[in-house]
């Protein structure tokens, strides 16, 4: 068993003395020792290094100019900013699954997520493929999606749920081998912001349930 546990990282960025970009990086680390426990965290300390390095070379001087026509124009700015968080989905079994959340808010009428996830075998130390979890030769890309467009339609008929009109055709493009994270009850496929649905309906995620797979429950870790 597993325990992850946050770390954190903040950085301000200023010009001329004042704020221009507030950074927050949230980041998963386990304890322990072991080969899978130090890939893990330095794979998320590289990760967390990878935000500082976005908000120094792309966020920053966005920020410098828009600050500078601010103080030019006597008008208030809002420092802009750049904030990661992590959701742990399963520490289970030898599995670690988890999605990471980028949110950017440059002072416009909304900020902007951008999200990633990851699957670990705890037993071999590796990433774990999305195809790993379907008999070899199954079109796993069909049924996700053909899963995710089904449950789509039952929320537009609920009222519960909001979708461009040619959402079937979005969800088959859009669809990424990578866009998944594992639970207790299946696995999770997301779709980013504006992909599918308008930004109200934030990242549109659809549940594939173990009981539909071959494995009809979360899988032994131990013959993926």
């Amino acid at each position: 068993m597993f325990v992850v546990k946050p770390q954190k990282l903040e950085k301000t960025l200023t010009w001329e003395g004042f704020e221009a970009v507030t950074v927050s990086v949230t980041y998963p680390s386990l304890s322990g020792r072991g080969c899978f426990v130090g890939r893990f965290n330095r794979f998320y300390r590289r990760e967390a290094g990878k935000v500082l390095a976005l908000a120094r070379k792309k966020l920053y001087p966005r920020a410098v100019a828009a600050l500078g026509r601010a103080l030019g124009e006597n008008a208030v700015f809002r420092p802009y900013t750049l904030s990661a968080t992590y959701t742990v989905t399963l520490c289970d079994g030898g599995i670690v699954s988890l999605y990471r959340d980028l949110y950017t808010d440059t002072g416009g009428a909304h900020g902007s997520t951008l999200r990633q996830s990851e699957s670990w075998s705890g037993k071999s130390g590796w990433l774990l493929r999305l195809e790993q979890f379907f008999p070899r030769g199954q079109n796993y890309r069909r049924l996700l999606t053909g899963n995710a467009i089904a449950l789509a339609a039952a929320a537009l008929a609920q009222g519960t749920g909001a979708f461009f009109e040619d959402y079937e055709k979005r969800l088959r493009r859009c669809f990424s081998s990578c866009s998944y994270y594992l639970t207790s009850a299946g696995i999770a496929v997301y779709y980013q912001q504006y992909a599918v649905a308008p930004y109200a309906a934030g990242i549109p995620t659809f549940l594939y349930p173990w009981e539909k797979t071959a494995w009809k429950q979360l899988p032994d870790i131990t013959v993926l």
